[in-house]
Formats: structure tokens, sequence, C-alpha cells
């Protein structure tokens, strides 16, 4: 990532680069990747770099590199097109990697042990593919979850189980700028998360709790599933949230770093 003979080889031709951090700087301390910290001495031969996180743009900014811009990604959905869940039965969601560590898997599937002592019909359905789909379901197995939890490793139509559910578990420890939270929005669920405030996308329309702490995401859900119009408010709430940013707002700051590009002009304090 940013290899520094690729930069400068598009720059001997004038080229502009932009370079683009498709995460947070935090995510690899959970997967113990410090590798990704040596691209410092790279970026100062970028002429923009575009972080997912607010926080990003202060750390990097830290560093004494001054071309940081913070620019959310784009919907791949129109917010208001978008149908909205009912919200009528006892259906959780979850959507992501299992292998991957900072996702906390593993602390939705203890909240469920919790969750179903009080709800006992709540059912877990938890979408992923990959190599460790069969670990989980041995720590689901050993928690007596065998008939709350589901696992499937893939779907064709995703919106089938947005629109079947009443609420989505999103137990990840970092984010940069997570498309699932705000898909699970777009259909008016409730969103019970880790507080991850420096992504933006956690800021309005989640209930969020202190990392690691699963009883805790075990009670905010066993209130939204006992309480049909808390779920209803916070489910409009969330859909709401996503007006922050719109697809159009976005492009708008594409073109602008484009333009500041071309004339030479620093427009990236504006930009933030």
């Amino acid at each position: 990532m940013f290899d520094i003979g690729t930069i400068k080889y598009y720059k001997s031709f004038g080229v502009k680069v932009i370079g683009i951090y498709h995460g947070v700087f935090i995510s690899a301390m959970y997967n113990n990747n410090t590798s990704l910290y040596r691209i410092w001495q790279n970026l100062k031969y970028l002429d923009a770099f575009i972080h997912l996180s607010v926080d990003d743009y202060y750390f990097f900014n830290s560093f004494g590199f001054k071309r940081n811009i913070f620019l959310p990604n784009l919907y791949t959905f129109k917010p208001s097109e978008v149908p909205s869940s009912n919200l009528t039965n006892h259906n959780i969601m979850m959507l992501g990697r299992l292998n991957d560590k900072k996702k906390g898997v593993i602390y939705a599937l203890k909240a469920m042990y919790y969750i179903i002592k009080e709800v006992p019909d709540a059912q877990l359905n938890l979408i992923s593919s990959d190599n460790r789909m069969q670990e989980f379901k041995n720590i689901s197995n050993d928690l007596n979850l065998t008939n709350n939890i589901h696992f499937f490793s893939y779907v064709e139509k995703i919106s089938d189980y947005f629109l079947n559910s009443s609420i989505f578990f999103f137990t990840s420890l970092t984010e940069a700028f997570p498309m699932a939270l705000n898909e699970a929005k777009a259909y008016g669920l409730p969103c019970v998360t880790f507080d991850v405030s420096y992504s933006v996308p956690y800021q309005r329309g989640v209930i969020k709790l202190e990392h690691f702490d699963y009883k805790g995401l075990a009670r905010e859900v066993i209130k939204l599933l006992k309480d049909y119009d808390y779920r209803i408010k916070m489910g409009k709430e969330a859909k709401l949230s996503l007006n922050r940013f719109s697809n159009e707002k976005t492009i708008n700051l594409w073109e602008r770093l484009f333009k500041s590009l071309q004339t030479g002009e620093n427009e990236f304090q504006k930009l933030r």
C-alpha cells in the first residue's frame, strides 16, 4: 500500500496521486498487523490523502502531513427508496467477516446467552462467509444456543434478511465508515453497537455500549425486543441519520478536490 516506487512512477508523468485509506489507523492493533504504520514515510509523496474516519484526519495531521481530507463512502442505495422493516418479530441480524478479530463476533454470541434468558424466542441470523464459521458454530453449541443462532454463508437477496429483522447487531471494535451499518439503518433497523464514536455513522441512530460489554449489549437488545414502540422510535432515528451525508454532497467534495489539484489551490481545510 502506497508503494513509493509506484507513486513516483506516476508522478514522473505529471500525474496527481491520491491515497485512500479504506480503514482506520487503530484497526491494525486488533489484528497485530503493524506493517500498516510503515506507510507514514511514503505520505509526503502523495498529492492528497483521503480518510473515512475523522480521527484519522487528525491523526495523520499530527505527523505533519497536511494534505488530509475526510471523504465519506458513497451509498450504494438511495435511503429514501429502501423499504423499512415492520420490526414486528424478535429476529436480530448480523452481517460481516467472521475471520476479522475486530468485528467482535464473539461478543454477540455471548450477549445472546443472556438475551434468550429474557426473550427465549430471540433469533440471531449471522450472515458471513469465511473459514471461522465452524469455530463460531461450536461456540454457540457450547452456549446451548443452537436453536437461537443461525449461520448463513451466502444469500442472494440480503434485503429479505433486513426486512425480516427487528434489530441489527454490529459488534465491531473499530470501523471507519461501515456500509453494513448504514444499509441496516436504511431498512429502519435499530442498531446496537459498541461505541466507535470517531466513525461518523455511529454518531446518530445507534445505541452504543462500552467496548467488550456484552452484558450491556444484551441489556439494550432485551429492552428493544420487549418494547415495540421503542423499536419503532429507534428505527426511525436510524433511518433519518442517513440524511447527514448524501451522494450529491460527497460527489461535490470529490469535484472540489479534483479542482484544487488542477489549479494548485489548497482547499484541504475547506474540504474538512
